[in-house]
């Protein structure tokens, strides 16, 4: 099955540790929640870069941390997915994350 919605080129997925949830980044400047438990189907659609987002990690609570071209990393609720919990500035452009089972975000620079 073709899951649709991104409207460029895929930069990244990852899955959720415990669910049946994945994250996809894109170069549109957005990722999306994508959930795999029933019939599969984006469920949200982050907006809040300005650039490609290179990146998108699930921490083991329910928050996703993304990276960009616009060089900035941020962190997001999954239950209140409007705006981001925390953006953090970067000097360069962000092409991964990774997320520690504590929380710790590292940031390859």
């Amino acid at each position: 099955q073709t899951l649709t919605g991104h409207d460029m080129e895929l930069t990244g997925a990852a899955c959720h540790p415990t669910s049946r949830l994945v994250v996809s980044s894109s170069k549109d400047s957005t990722f999306r929640l994508w959930d795999f438990r029933e019939a599969i189907h984006s469920v949200s659609v982050f907006q809040g870069h300005t650039d490609s987002v290179t990146c998108a990690a699930f921490s083991r609570t329910e928050h996703i941390v993304s990276g960009s071209d616009d060089r900035t990393v941020k962190v997001w609720d999954l239950r209140n997915m409007r705006a981001p919990l925390t953006n953090i500035q970067t000097d360069s452009q962000v092409n991964k994350v990774s997320i520690s089972n504590n929380g710790m975000i590292a940031v390859p620079q």
